[in-house]
């Protein structure tokens, strides 16, 4: 099983490099701000986790059009 953690901060690579390796992976967790980068890459992650203080559009605020949990 691979499972995917994003994180907040500079990307690695490109929204493509991000969005193959989400795919590749079973399970997608975000931490905070990391919903953001996974969702510029067209992949909703299956959990996100924190304060969700970095994000403009957190994932509580738009029901219905993540289908993520939020913890």
């Amino acid at each position: 099983m691979r499972v995917l953690v994003v994180l907040d901060g500079d990307p690695l690579g490109s929204d493509a490099w991000l969005a193959a390796l989400a795919r590749d992976s079973d399970i997608v967790i975000a931490a905070d701000g990391g919903a953001a980068h996974l969702d510029r890459a067209g992949r909703p992650p299956a959990l996100v986790v924190g304060y969700l203080d970095s994000l403009r559009d957190p994932p509580r605020q738009r029901p219905g059009r993540s289908g993520c949990a939020v913890r």
